[in-house]
């Protein structure tokens, strides 16, 4: 039992000191090289489609309906 919890913190010793030291130089341009920048790509679209985006949703569907059921019943 005493072994299991010293081989546990010993494990967790050496993977704390590999999480503070990070990449080698040499290793983050191999992963660069590798898998490219860490970015994302947004993308921006238009005014007008978020303007109708906004529309489609359950709740303006609602509304919608109510309209349209006002206006067809007077």
């Amino acid at each position: 039992m005493a072994q299991s919890a010293a081989i546990e913190a010993s494990g967790l010793a050496s993977r704390d000191a590999a999480m503070t030291t990070g990449l080698t130089s040499a290793e983050a341009s191999r992963r660069l090289h590798e898998f490219g920048s860490n970015t994302v790509v947004e993308k921006i679209s238009p005014a007008w489609w978020r303007y109708l985006a906004k529309f489609w949703t359950p709740i303006p569907w609602l509304l919608e309906a109510a309209i349209v059921l006002q206006i067809g019943l007077g």
